[in-house]
């Protein structure tokens, strides 16, 4: 399962960073890593479908910032 639009989104992205690195000459390109911020409210799934889509456009390491609400 994934979202579609997201994953177009990613890859193209990622495809235009690629290219701003090899036009600035970047020998190494860094981590490909995706950051997500998100509280209790958001539903499992929704997570699950945002970081499966990344994962299919090419981002293979992820973190995960959990809010806290009072």
């Amino acid at each position: 399962e994934q979202i579609p639009a997201l994953v177009d989104a990613f890859t193209r992205l990622l495809e235009r960073i690629e290219y701003d690195e090899a036009v600035a000459g970047v020998e190494a390109p860094p981590e490909r890593i995706m950051m997500l911020q998100a509280d209790k409210t958001l539903a499992y799934r929704t997570l699950y479908l945002v970081l499966r889509s990344a994962r299919l456009a090419g981002m293979d390491k992820y973190r995960l910032a959990v809010m806290r609400r009072n």
